[in-house]
């Protein structure tokens, strides 16, 4: 899990919720795990990975910004 002394980092910050996920015995924590590690592993030191937005609408059918490219 993330230390509060060190700089924020988004990665990690799902990262450690997914994990705790495990702890849950909520149906949709598997799902919900999944979709944050699918979102961490999309974003670097912070950063969004340019192919982020298309592939989630590629995967998903839908654009949460429906004016911007995907």
């Amino acid at each position: 899990m993330s230390d509060s002394n060190n700089v924020f980092d988004p990665e990690q910050v799902l990262h450690d919720y997914a994990a705790v996920l495990i702890a849950s015995d909520d149906p949709d924590a598997n799902a919900w795990a999944a979709a944050l590690m699918w979102a961490a592993s999309r974003i670097h030191g912070g950063h969004r990975s340019i192919y982020a937005a298309r592939e989630f609408v590629d995967r998903f059918g839908i654009n949460p910004y429906p004016g911007a490219p995907a």
